[in-house]
């Protein structure tokens, strides 16, 4: 016996989404220590199996009828395998920008004058 689904909105039902699950589509990658390298699944998820992963992994309750049914995203994820590696990234040494100047440029606008700024421009001030 097929589980029960989330009762299916109005206007989904007139655009022609008839089981109520599928909506738009929006392809995703999952990436992670756990995520199986080259791996394709063909299980159907959605945005609220996010949900049902987050649920699952620390024992809350769904928050609709629609996440209490989604598919686990971590039906996708091997927790078994231990990660191959660790990606290495090259931070260079700092400061990557020079130092802020120790006076302002002419040009700029002190933080005193602002209040009378933006009411030139029409914004209310309140205090």
């Amino acid at each position: 016996m097929p589980p029960p689904t989330a009762p299916i909105p109005a206007a989904d039902r007139a655009a022609g989404n008839e089981d109520g699950r599928l909506g738009f589509r929006t392809p995703a990658l999952l990436i992670g220590p756990w995520a199986v390298a080259g791996a394709i699944s063909h299980t159907q998820f959605d945005h609220t199996s996010v949900l049902k992963l987050i649920e699952w992994r620390w024992s809350l309750e769904p928050l609709s009828v629609r996440d209490a049914f989604a598919n686990n995203l971590a039906d996708a994820l091997d927790f078994k395998q231990k990660p191959s590696h660790k990606p290495l990234f090259f931070v260079p040494p700092g400061p990557v920008t020079p130092p802020c100047p120790s006076t302002l440029p002419e040009d700029e606008v002190s933080l005193a004058s602002l209040p009378s700024l933006a009411q030139q421009f029409g914004f209310p001030i309140y205090r």
